[in-house]
């Protein structure tokens, strides 16, 4: 049985309904996305990922959250179940699978199944709670310095426009 956002009946979970430009999204989305386009770059070159990672982490006073997000991503990077599309950080939009990535972060600290639900189509399923847990503390860590991420992320993760 597939699940269903509301609102919009004909998209399931982790599909997204048009393309999301990265210029559209919150600050805690964009540090996200960011940060999973960044590691992978990092890590292409044999580059320290945390390092590289640093600076907007120690600009926006959540450095705790820089141990969450490699943690994340070695655990993606070792129990991924298939090639996952994660862009370069100059790209204005977003892959599906990081609009998947960016859900399950955002779910993860308040809509633990679905969050299970979308690390699913990542990993496999001995690494689904572990991946939860590690993306769950890094939404506490971030919404610790009000960079938080409520609800579903589609209308949440997305900037409000005055």
């Amino acid at each position: 049985m597939r699940k269903y956002l509301p609102g919009n009946a004909s998209t399931p979970v982790g599909q997204p309904g048009a393309a999301v430009n990265i210029a559209n999204l919150s600050d805690g989305a964009r540090l996200i996305v960011w940060s999973l386009r960044q590691w992978v770059v990092s890590a292409h070159l044999g580059r320290c990922t945390t390092c590289d990672l640093a600076r907007p982490y120690t600009a926006f006073s959540c450095t705790g959250a820089l141990a969450e997000v490699q943690q994340f991503m070695v655990l993606l990077t070792r129990e991924a179940n298939r090639q996952i599309d994660v862009r370069h950080p100059r790209e204005a939009i977003l892959s599906l699978d990081e609009i998947i990535l960016l859900r399950l972060v955002a779910l993860s600290g308040r809509r633990y199944r679905y969050a299970e639900h979308l690390a699913r189509r990542v990993v496999d399923d001995r690494a689904i709670d572990i991946l939860c847990s590690r993306a769950k503390v890094y939404v506490e860590e971030l919404n610790a310095v009000g960079l938080a991420l409520y609800g579903w992320p589609e209308m949440q993760l997305v900037k409000e426009v005055d």
